[in-house]
């Protein structure tokens, strides 16, 4: 729904994700780390990407490891004050929405040695659609195969489904650094990263399914086809022509069945109602020292911790044709909607065949009561994840010994990674009244 929440390095989004060379956990069951669309770019001075990992690289990821980078505090040559604000509009969810972002920072020579703080806060809400049409026509329809069929092999329509999905965002962030150097050896370091974000949710679709029953198959009228063009595959002795094949694009589905037998098409609407609600929270201390002129020492302590919260509702009810034929007490109940599509000029539309007897009215279709509910989904899911952290690293200066090894570097990292997930679901079925 144009919000970016991943980045594919060789192919795959199962990435390891750090802020400030720091391990960030995710807000599901995943392990490639903070969600992109968690963090604005507003707080990030640079981003750092590592495709072949060093010895020093921490491992955990499939295609690489992304390391966002926030601004040093002792890196500043003046103060720094920063302020936007932005407004996002979005033409299919029809919103104009607030981005604001703030940033203050500086550095001063003190009595102890030099002191850095930078500060950065950000706001944003986004409300953000996306349609999902779909159509399936997977099924062959060969000669002589009943009623519908034609004097040559064809695809037919198999189900049709329009979409709706709408998410809405409010996040908050904050981050903040703080930089003590007492000397020109010796330097300490603290940095946190907090998050909250909410994402709601509020979707739906229309579909038409229960295309596939003979009886269905059988009240078809195919007016126009398409020639789909196969392609090529390799095989031993060269290319392999797989040839062509038509497809319906046009045309319209009556009602199948008699009174007491399952009666389709079926007609149905459903609604999601969800939300993840996240707070994450990066924290890291540590320290720099130049030991000697070789040997240098990096240690570091972190935590990053994030919970989550997945409510969601949903419902799909089914539609009732008072005009079709109507099943007997105690068999499923299914709607007999007649259906007419057109597939040409790229487009995807479907819609009630007002041609036919059965069709029901505009009134019909908005009256409630000619809706019987099919299915209710509860979800209440939670995740709450955590890693602690500890490093140390040391680097001694071999430069002047050879020209080729420049360096020697040992490290050793520990680290305790928690995950989880409590899953509660709920679902009631009504097929079969």
């Amino acid at each position: 729904a144009g919000v970016g929440n991943a980045v594919q390095i060789r192919g795959t989004d199962a990435n390891r994700t750090e802020i400030n060379g720091v391990s960030t956990v995710g807000s599901g069951a995943g392990r490639s780390g903070i969600s992109f669309e968690d963090l604005p770019a507003a707080l990030i001075a640079s981003v750092e990407v590592t495709k072949v990992p060093t010895a020093q690289t921490i491992e955990g990821s499939v295609g690489g490891t992304i390391n966002l980078r926030t601004i040093r505090p002792l890196d500043l040559k003046e103060p720094l004050i920063s302020a936007r604000g932005q407004m996002e509009n979005s033409d299919l969810a029809k919103s104009t929405l607030p981005r604001l972002s703030a940033t203050i920072g500086n550095k001063w020579d003190t009595g102890i040695g030099e002191i850095g703080i930078v500060l950065s806060g950000s706001y944003a809400r986004q409300d953000v659609a996306a349609f999902k049409p779909r159509v399936d026509r997977d099924a062959l329809v060969m000669p002589g195969s009943g009623p519908s069929a034609e004097a040559f092999p064809f695809l037919r329509i198999q189900f049709l489904q329009q979409g709706l999905e709408n998410y809405e965002y409010e996040t908050y962030n904050g981050t903040a650094a703080l930089e003590w150097k007492p000397n020109d050896d010796l330097k300490f370091y603290f940095d946190s990263t907090l998050n909250n974000q909410t994402r709601g949710q509020q979707s739906h679709r229309v579909q038409i399914s229960g295309t596939a029953t003979p009886s269905v198959v059988d009240a078809m009228n195919n007016t126009a086809f398409e020639t789909v063009n196969l392609g090529t595959l390799n095989g031993p002795n060269g290319p392999v022509d797989l040839g062509t094949v038509e497809a319906a694009v046009a045309g319209t589905i009556g009602i199948g069945g008699s009174t007491g037998t399952v009666i389709d098409p079926n007609l149905r609407t459903s609604s999601d109602t969800g939300a993840r609600v996240t707070k994450s929270r990066v924290f890291d201390f540590g320290t720099v020292w130049q030991a000697t002129d070789k040997l240098k020492v990096r240690a570091e302590l972190s935590l990053s911790t994030s919970k989550s919260r997945f409510p969601n509702f949903s419902t799909t009810l089914d539609f009732i044709n008072p005009n079709g034929p109507q099943p007997v007490i105690g068999k499923s109940i299914d709607n007999g909607v007649p259906l007419e599509f057109d597939l040409r000029n790229g487009t995807l539309q479907f819609g009630i065949d007002q041609a036919s007897p059965f069709a029901p009215t505009k009134e019909q279709l908005l009256d409630p009561a000619n809706y019987q509910l099919q299915q209710v989904t509860q979800g209440a899911n939670a995740t709450n994840n955590k890693e602690r952290a500890a490093r140390l690293d040391l680097s001694y200066d071999t430069s002047e010994l050879n020209p080729f090894v420049t360096s020697i570097d040992v490290g050793y990292r520990w680290n305790r990674t928690t995950a989880v997930n409590s899953e509660f679901s709920n679902n009631v079925s009504l097929t079969n009244t």
